[in-house]
């Protein structure tokens, strides 16, 4: 069939296949007036368009100092000066910057150049922008560069003057000129062409921001192909033909909580060690402990029912290691010394401490996957997260962050110059369920960083009342009932150790029902307070472990609904999502949860 000719949006395709395309497109928003700001130097590396080098450091990261608090600290390690070196994608316009340090009088200085090579030789786009002979501590310390500087590359030397040379550098601000006010471009398709029955767009983009792609085959009615991040300034995505002769595409700027689904990818670890002395069994399978294969797919299908299908996972890579961690004060296991230890804890006790090198391992070159690391392929944004199996006494916690700004996610954030992203620390000795316990804790901790705090956190009170707080949306959805909380008529939800019938940890398999709105939390955000009687009853499934159904119960009333939530009582929890999936998956994207 001949296609008939048709336009939309000025733009017309003539293909060699049977398709005339037509491409509408919407117009972005206005911009805003111009103004100088901050830069966010974790958001743009969490986007991949920024990278930080610094010094050797005693204490803290390159995160501390960006982290918007003069109370948090990186201390060089005997390094005098303390060096720290941006450079950026695109080049960048500096109107300014000033810097909060302690430890005495110092000297600094602010130095730019369109690339790192300039800024060593100090030739070429070299220029010096700040050089301040002695600045007294504890106070702001600079202010405008005499002009704006546009450079791809800027460093700040932090000299120390008195006393040792421990250099300690609170926070450093840049100031970034907006650009000019000028009227924008109409957003365009600015490249088409076909692809094994395929069309790959591009279109001018605002880098990190999301959009969605539709297609439709009459103009009549259009459907989402899927959806893009921009990149720099142009974002491409390859879109399904729609059926029939005709096809036509449009794209449209969205928020990232306007995705309905997403798919996070994730690079599973398995640490398997071979035991020549045991037939060349693994560990696992000589210990008759589960197959991981099988305890990952739970894993993976419980969180992705309970989420109502918003999260699916991707198993980019599957790494078998035949390998004992190093510990973090070096130890290391062999095949005999922890078959030793297992045998008779009593006698060859396990060894204390029992952390894990979390750097020895994300730095570890994999053959598997051409020698790249875990932490690179994170940080680039090729998984989106990482997860170890292990044996007891691997050293791993259960859930650990890591990145720039990485914080207490169920262990301490572990700070590396990178965007976020979390680390599972899974046991295959133990059922699925404790896989789930882990995801839960990690999200009982991202969240509380969500709200700021968490005033019902039950843990470490055995045996004890506790008096409820309701500050917020997440004491309401944590809080327990009567056993566990003085003058409480109505539960919420619970957490991932007390159900909210239980009066201590683990009790799951409890007969005893309360009064809760966790029926409630399904239609979220609208919250009836409608309390229903709540025990073991209401989660228990035939054939399932209690501890496992309760998880899924429990992960099933996470809130999941679209758009933020408007509170015209209790500010608190205004401009939160409605969705908190995306917070515990997707943290980079947002700011309360970066």
């Amino acid at each position: 069939m001949t296609p008939k000719p048709f336009v939309a949006g000025a733009l017309k395709f003539l293909l060699p296949a049977r398709f005339l395309v037509a491409i509408a497109w919407l117009s972005l928003a206005s911009p805003l007036a111009a103004q100088s700001t901050n830069v966010d130097v974790p958001q743009l590396i969490a986007f991949g368009q920024a990278n930080a080098t610094i010094s050797s450091l005693s204490l803290g990261s390159v995160g501390s100092l960006f982290d918007g608090n003069c109370t948090t600290l990186a201390k060089s390690n005997q390094v005098n000066p303390l060096v720290v070196t941006l450079t950026f994608s695109s080049p960048k316009s500096f109107t300014g910057s000033r810097i909060w340090f302690l430890a005495g009088n110092n000297q600094w200085s602010i130095e730019a150049a369109d690339s790192v090579a300039d800024l060593d030789a100090r030739s070429g786009t070299y220029q010096l922008a700040i050089n301040r002979a002695s600045d007294p501590e504890s106070a702001w310390q600079g202010g405008n560069f005499t002009s704006t500087i546009t450079c791809r590359a800027i460093r700040l030397s932090l000299r120390r003057l008195t006393g040792d040379n421990y250099v300690h550098l609170c926070e450093w601000q840049i100031t970034l000129e907006d650009p000019p006010v000028v009227p924008k471009l109409p957003f365009t398709i600015t490249g088409f062409q076909g692809n094994n029955g395929n069309f790959d767009l591009t279109w001018n983009s605002d880098p990190g921001q999301w959009y969605e792609v539709q297609a439709s085959s009459d103009l009549a009615g259009w459907s989402a192909s899927g959806y893009q991040k921009g990149q720099e300034t142009s974002a491409t995505f390859t879109a399904p033909a729609p059926p029939g002769d005709r096809a036509f595409y449009r794209v449209k700027q969205i928020n990232p909580e306007d995705r309905p689904s997403v798919t996070k990818k994730i690079l599973v670890i398995n640490l398997s060690p071979i035991l020549e002395s045991q037939g060349n069994k693994t560990l696992w399978q000589h210990l008759g402990w589960g197959d991981p294969h099988v305890l990952m797919e739970k894993y993976l299908s419980d969180i992705t029912a309970a989420s109502g299908g918003y999260v699916n996972w991707q198993v980019v890579a599957w790494v078998d290691l035949d390998l004992w961690p190093i510990k973090n004060d070096g130890f290391q296991y062999t095949d005999a010394s922890y078959l030793q230890s297992w045998g008779d804890k009593a006698t060859y006790p396990f060894h204390s401490p029992d952390l894990v090198d979390y750097d020895k391992l994300l730095d570890m070159p994999l053959a598997a996957l051409g020698n790249k690391t875990p932490h690179e392929m994170a940080s680039s944004g090729e998984v989106d997260e990482v997860v170890y199996w292990g044996f007891p006494y691997a050293g791993f916690a259960e859930s650990k962050m890591v990145g720039m700004t990485a914080y207490d996610c169920n262990s301490s954030g572990h700070l590396r110059d990178s965007r976020l992203y979390v680390v599972m620390g899974l046991s295959y000795q133990r059922e699925s369920e404790f896989a789930l316990e882990s995801f839960i804790h990690r999200s009982e901790a991202i969240l509380t960083h969500v709200y700021g705090d968490w005033n019902n956190r039950p843990y470490w009170t055995t045996g004890q009342m506790l008096t409820p707080v309701v500050k917020h949306l997440w004491d309401r959805f944590t809080l327990l009932g009567p056993q566990k909380m003085t003058g409480v008529a109505v539960a919420g939800v619970g957490s991932a150790h007390f159900p909210p019938n239980a009066d201590d940890d683990y009790q799951y398999d409890k007969s005893t029902a309360v009064n809760s709105e966790a029926d409630s939390w399904l239609s979220f955000p609208t919250l009836s307070g409608n309390a229903t009687s709540t025990s073991v009853s209401s989660w228990r499934v035939a054939g399932q472990a209690d501890q496992r159904s309760y998880f899924c119960w429990w992960m099933s009333r996470l809130p999941k609904a679209p758009g933020r939530y408007v509170d015209p009582v209790n500010a608190i929890n205004n401009g939160k999502l409605n969705n908190w999936w995306c917070y515990l998956v997707d943290m980079n994207e947002y700011a309360e949860s970066r």
